[in-house]
């Protein structure tokens, strides 16, 4: 995945979001193999057992670690005024629909690969 992503980018994107996490923390590894010197790394997810950065590719390309949790008021606005606007369309993220107890079945697969599929998830029967 790794070579394939520094080759689609010519080296290596300029910005990784890792809104994964989870134990292992591989997410956040993969993501900072994927940047280019200079690049930056988001994290927007909360590890489990706390971050396994490689800290020497740190160093050595220079990269940034930003953490981002939550959003601030104003920007809450701005975003929700562009989905008024229709600049941006949530609904186009949303690749599945299920049932509560499909979603706790995709919960539990979350951690194997290929699991989720992209997008988001959402429960729509909350009753089954």
């Amino acid at each position: 995945l790794r070579e394939a992503l520094l080759e689609a980018t010519d080296g290596g994107a300029d910005v990784a979001v890792d809104c994964v996490g989870g134990a292992g923390t591989a997410s956040t590894v993969n993501a900072a193999f994927s940047l280019r010197r200079g690049g930056r790394l988001v994290q927007v997810a909360l590890p489990q057992d706390g971050p396994a950065l490689p800290v020497a590719l740190f160093a050595a390309r220079e990269l940034e670690l930003v953490g981002s949790h939550g959003a601030a008021p104003a920007d809450l606005v701005r975003v929700l005024g562009m989905v008024e606007e229709g600049r941006l369309q949530p609904a186009d993220l949303i690749m599945g629909k299920m049932t509560l107890s499909e979603a706790c079945e995709q919960l539990m697969a979350m951690d194997k690969t290929g699991a989720g599929g992209g997008g988001v998830q959402v429960c729509v029967d909350f009753a089954h």
